[in-house]
């Protein structure tokens, strides 16, 4: 599948269960729906953030490894910040793949001097 698929197969969940947030007439309701998704997406990474730092601290004074169970939380986070980042690619009209594949050539150029070899 690729990440087009993805957008589109997000949009059509979106629409079925979340239809008046792409009701959209005007600019100002188009920030609004922005704002919404920075501040979904910002407690999203705040909730990653959160067990990143229960895990650290768990390490750092009870020497334990991150658990299954943190792991599983960690993959849920990570994937609930995707489908914001989803969501505020169609939002925003684009196609995600396309650009990322065009910012990756610009990092290439950007980071050549630490290429290995």
């Amino acid at each position: 599948m690729q990440l087009k698929d993805i957008q589109r197969l997000q949009r059509e969940f979106d629409e079925e269960f979340f239809n008046k947030f792409w009701e959209i007439n005007d600019e100002k309701t188009f920030i609004e729906r922005l704002q919404y998704l920075v501040v979904a997406l910002t407690g999203e990474i705040g909730e990653y953030a959160n067990i990143v730092k229960k895990a650290s601290r768990d390490f750092e004074h009870l020497k334990e490894n991150i658990s299954e169970e943190k792991k599983k939380q960690l993959i849920e986070e990570l994937v609930d910040c995707f489908i914001y980042i989803i969501i505020t690619a169609n939002l925003l009209g684009i196609d995600l793949e396309k650009e990322y594949l065009e910012k990756l050539e610009k990092n290439k150029q950007r980071f050549e001097k630490y290429k290995r070899g």
